[in-house]
């Protein structure tokens, strides 16, 4: 997949390096609370964690900046030692975080891979496969297929029901003394879910149709009942990070002139050239454009981003 677009603030960077050694303090004096420390590979993941842990366990995410992409993320030395003393790792898996599936490795404490536990047909085989590319390594992760299994599975509100169960059995049997409370919170969260999901079915969105400039969303306009128009060929090139073909890029600004198309879903973090003309070619065409990020946006939980991703769908269907 292409490299998240890093148009940060620079500014920024001096404010990040004086709290670094304040955010380092609290992260160590965290661990010497004897609360059980959990480690997620993005915001994500941390975020849901948080909502089963809740005052009862820390949780750490290592990627947690939009400028940051897990595909090619890499461990650096307190990553490793964060993620080997946890006693629960959360990781997206499939490819996804290959920095997190080789660092959990060498973990003390349990390991939750969200592709494995997510239900989702080819999860299974999937997860296999990630560990069998483990076992026989050869540094070159950009190019796992994308075309097999869509690894983006925290777009899909069911497995991310899956994970907060998994979190929360985890948990209950590192903290017993908690059990109860790990499993009230998990069953609270996973009712918000279920209205997610409800509300997601509800916007009328079956058998319309879509192209999406990346594979991000797709397991969300799928749940919605929509139609994927999107050119495998053109996936398979945004993913690659290389350029379009022609032939494949005329046929994606046919589908956007042809008048049937119904939605164009766009991911700012990697938009590139080709997908802003595709852009603008939608807008020229009247195709409504919705935004899909591929990290949690600055001040959200998961489940606001996500009842935003549906509110603008619905709207743009409207």
């Amino acid at each position: 997949m292409r490299k998240i677009a890093t148009g940060i603030v620079a500014g920024l960077g001096c404010a990040v390096l004086a709290l670094s050694g304040c955010s380092s303090q609290q992260e160590d004096a965290g661990q010497d609370t004897g609360k059980p420390a959990i480690v997620a590979t993005t915001s994500v993941y941390a975020d849901i964690a948080r909502q089963v842990a809740g005052d009862d366990a820390q949780v750490t995410a290592i990627v947690d900046s939009t400028s940051q992409d897990p595909h090619s993320y890499e461990a650096t030395a307190q990553d490793k030692l964060k993620i080997s003393r946890a006693d629960l790792v959360v990781l997206n898996g499939g490819g996804y975080d290959p920095f997190m599936s080789e660092a959990a490795e060498g973990a003390d404490g349990k390991v939750i891979d969200a592709v494995a536990v997510s239900g989702l047909p080819g999860a299974a085989e999937a997860a296999e496969t990630q560990e069998h590319d483990h076992d026989h390594d050869d540094h070159d992760h950009a190019d796992h297929d994308h075309g097999e299994f869509n690894e983006h599975v925290w777009y899909d509100v069911s497995a991310m029901k899956n994970l907060t169960h998994a979190i929360s059995e985890d948990l209950g049997s590192i903290d017993e003394q908690h059990r109860q409370d790990y499993h009230d919170r998990a069953q609270a969260y996973e009712q918000k879910l279920d209205e997610l999901s409800s509300d997601l079915k509800g916007i009328g969105a079956s058998g319309r149709t879509y192209l999406a400039t990346e594979p991000v969303p797709d397991r969300l306009l799928d749940a919605a009942g929509m139609k994927n128009e999107t050119p495998e060929a053109f996936s398979s090139a945004v993913e690659a990070e290389s350029d379009v073909p022609a032939a494949t890029l005329n046929e994606v600004h046919r589908i956007v002139d042809g008048g049937s198309l119904d939605l164009l879903a766009f991911n700012p973090q990697t938009e590139t050239a080709q997908t802003r003309q595709l852009r603008s070619a939608a807008e020229s065409a009247r195709v409504p454009v919705v935004d899909f990020t591929e990290t949690l946006p600055e001040g959200q939980d998961y489940l606001s981003w996500m009842r935003g991703n549906i509110e603008n769908l619905r709207k743009a269907l409207a």
